[in-house]
C-alpha cells in the first residue's frame, strides 16, 4: 500500500510504497522508516513517524499522510504528482540512537519541504569550521553531486 506524505500545503513530497524506503517524486531515495523512527542513509536520526504524520526531532508536524488525525488542521483537495523512475538505494550508515520521543507541538515545523530530509550542510573546504560567514554545500536533491548553495546566516 502507496503512503504519501504531504507537505503543511497539502502538496505532495514523498511516498513509500514498502513502509520502509521514503522516496522524493524525483526517484531520489531520501530516507527510510525504521519502526516509529525516520532515518537519511547517512544514519542521521530526523524524525518520528507517529499517528500518519512525520514529526520533526522537536516535535513538530513537517509531513502528513491519509492515515493523520488530528491537530494541526491538514488541507483538503490534494493534488496527485507523476513519480518518476526509481533511482538506486545509498548504502545504509550506521544509524545515530534515537531520541527520546518530544511531546507533540500540535503545530507545523518551517521544514515542511523537502529541506527536511537534507538537514545537514557540510563546510566547503575540508577542515573549515562552519561559521555564519563560512560558504557550505549541500548534496542536490537531483544529484550525487555537490553544489555550492550560499552562506550560513546569523
Amino acid at each position: 500500500m502507496e503512503i504519501v506524505f504531504y507537505n503543511k500545503n497539502g502538496r505532495p513530497i514523498a511516498y513509500t510504497e514498502d513502509w520502509a524506503t521514503i522516496y522524493l517524486y524525483t526517484g531520489d531515495p531520501v530516507a527510510y522508516l525504521d519502526q516509529d523512527a525516520v532515518y537519511a542513509f547517512a544514519g542521521t536520526h530526523l524524525g518520528w513517524f507517529v499517528e500518519g504524520r512525520i514529526l520533526d526531532r522537536a516535535g513538530r508536524d513537517v509531513f502528513f499522510t491519509d492515515l493523520a488525525m488530528g491537530q494541526p488542521a491538514i488541507p483538503v483537495g490534494l493534488t496527485p504528482v507523476r513519480k518518476d523512475v526509481r533511482r538506486a538505494m545509498p548504502i545504509r550508515q550506521k544509524r545515530e540512537a534515537k531520541p527520546a520521543l518530544p511531546e507533540r507541538a500540535y503545530a507545523w515545523a518551517r521544514r515542511s519541504s523537502e529541506k527536511f530530509f537534507f538537514p545537514i550542510a557540510v563546510p566547503a573546504v575540508h577542515r573549515t569550521p562552519c561559521t555564519p560567514s563560512a560558504p557550505f554545500r549541500v548534496l542536490g536533491a537531483h544529484s550525487t553531486s555537490m553544489r555550492e548553495t550560499g552562506v550560513l546566516a546569523a
